[in-house]
């Protein structure tokens, strides 16, 4: 996946930052500073496109639900299964 290094949406714009993943940490939305934060390596090695795509779908889904004012934005399960399943929907959407 190509990431983007930057989107908006009605209450802020983000940058998209990339970091290496030193801990179990692989992504970060910090919404009150207009960052989502990316780990596209680990210090062995680079992380699989699906893992990095599934991460930024992640935190965009905590930005969209802050921006919405929605008290789930900072739930991770939540946030966590709602991002699988968007992920799975742009990958097997199918367009004429």
């Amino acid at each position: 996946m190509i990431l983007p290094y930057k989107f908006k949406l009605p209450g802020q714009t983000y940058d998209v930052a990339i970091f290496m993943q030193r801990s179990r940490n692989t992504g970060h939305t910090l919404p009150r500073l207009g960052i989502v934060q990316v780990a596209t390596r680990t210090v062995t090695g680079p992380r699989k496109p699906e893992d990095i795509q599934l991460t930024f779908w992640h935190e965009a889904t905590h930005a969209i639900l802050f921006d919405m004012g929605s008290p789930r934005w900072g739930d991770e399960g939540f946030v966590t299964e709602f991002s699988k399943r968007l992920v799975m929907l742009i990958n097997t959407a199918e367009f004429k």
